[in-house]
Formats: structure tokens, C-alpha cells, sequence
């Protein structure tokens, strides 16, 4: 599905991101781990193409990521971030957002209880503005919506860090749920071992920029907090 290869960005003396190798699989959901600045969101944003690459290679399904015109990189990967008003338009209502949502993705009508899927509050706010909804019902709009553009990747950064852990956690199942009902590739980067530990497929430990640890699922499974903290933060 993607394979990252040699990838490396600095930004004046600072380096980012240093000899990053990744293969990943059709269905994997990757949670990547560590601390700020260690180069996880960097990663994802070479990926979606917000960053040229500098050094190295991405290729998704056998094509440069380079070949891929915006359109045509829309069509095979969406990014939530820990902001979802990055995805939303603020001033236009709900509905109006499903509509454009809808125009883009070229797909049918949403069907009936479709945003009541992601949360309940949401079919009851479809004349409300985006900018108007709490943090939580905005990310689970722009979750709905992602999920509708059908994308074969999905990248999440950080994209339950700025709810309460109530919130949090329920988005979070959500989004696992959705996930594998959509059958989307996953990358998605978080602070909250609890996650790491409870969800994914395959666990990546970033530190200064470097891929410290690549546990599989049955490497995972035997982890603690504790271990993660130390594997991950050092701590």
C-alpha cells in the first residue's frame, strides 16, 4: 500500500526526521508514539504531501508520491488533525458541510441516521454551523466526513488530543469501529499509551526523529504502560 523509504527533513540545522523505512500493509492500523518534537507529525505530513520531500522516497501503490496530482492524492488519503476545523468550513452549517462533503467524494445522498452513526448530536445540529459545535461533535463530523470519501488511507494526528478523556475515548472507539467498516489503512500518531496499548495493529516508537521500535501486534500485546514509556519517552 505505501512504502516509505530512506525518508529524511531538516529544517536549517534541525533535523526532523533521519533514515525513516516503513512497509505498510493493505488494513494495518499503525499507532506511531512519542514525544513532541520527536518528528511524528512531520511524518505524516510528508505522507499527505503539506511537506515536499527533501531526502528519500514515498510510494503508494507502486506510484511516486511526487506523480500524484492533489486531486488525485485526495482520492487515496485524508488527514484529520488534533484541529478538525482543518477539515470542516467553520461558517457554513452541518448540512452544508455533508453536501460539499458529498460533491467531492462523487458519492450518493448520505443515507438516513449517517452522522448519528459518529454522534448522536450531530443529526439534531444539521442547521447549526461547524464553528458553532463542541470540539468533540466537530471531529466526529469530520470523521463522518472522511468516511464518506471512502479514502484507501487515513491519517490521524493527534486527533482526540484536544478533547477530555471521556470524549477522547469514545471518538476513539468510533474511529476504530469506522476504520475497519471502511476497510481504510491507518497511520495515526497520539500521546495516550492507553490506545497504544488497546488498539492498532502494529506499534512505532519515534524518538529525535528515529524509528527506535516496530513491535507487531503480538510484540505489542505483551507491553505495559511502563514499557511504553520507556520505549517511547525514555522515561
Amino acid at each position: 500500500m505505501l512504502s516509505v523509504k530512506k525518508l529524511s527533513l531538516k529544517f536549517s540545522d534541525h533535523q526532523v526526521l533521519s533514515d525513516i523505512n516503513l512497509e505498510i500493509q493493505p488494513g494495518e492500523l499503525i499507532i506511531i508514539l512519542g514525544s513532541n518534537g520527536s518528528g511524528k507529525s512531520s511524518l505524516l505530513k510528508l505522507i499527505d504531501r503539506r511537506y515536499a520531500i527533501q531526502q528519500g522516497s514515498i510510494i503508494l501503490k507502486d506510484k511516486p508520491l511526487e506523480k500524484y496530482s492533489p486531486e488525485s492524492l485526495s482520492q487515496h488519503i485524508v488527514t484529520l488533525t488534533q484541529n478538525p476545523l482543518d477539515s470542516l468550513f467553520p461558517n457554513l452549517t452541518v448540512e452544508e458541510n455533508c453536501r460539499l462533503a458529498i460533491r467531492r467524494a462523487k458519492s450518493k445522498i448520505i443515507p438516513n441516521d449517517y452522522l448519528a452513526e459518529f454522534n448522536p448530536k450531530l443529526e439534531k445540529h444539521k442547521k447549526n454551523l461547524a464553528g458553532q459545535l463542541s470540539g468533540g461533535e466537530q471531529q466526529s463530523l469530520a470523521l463522518a466526513l472522511a468516511c464518506l470519501a471512502e479514502p484507501e488511507i487515513l491519517l490521524l494526528d493527534e486527533h482526540t488530543s484536544a478533547l477530555d478523556p471521556h470524549t477522547a475515548d469514545r471518538l476513539m472507539r468510533m474511529t476504530v469501529e469506522k476504520i475497519k467498516a471502511h476497510n481504510m489503512t491507518c497511520l495515526l500518531t497520539t500521546h495516550h499509551l492507553e490506545f497504544a496499548k488497546e488498539y492498532g495493529s502494529r506499534l512505532i516508537a519515534l524518538r529525535n526523529g528515529k524509528i527506535t521500535h516496530d513491535f507487531s501486534y503480538p510484540e505489542k500485546t505483551k507491553l505495559t504502560i511502563e514499557d511504553l514509556k520507556k520505549e517511547c519517552y525514555g522515561a
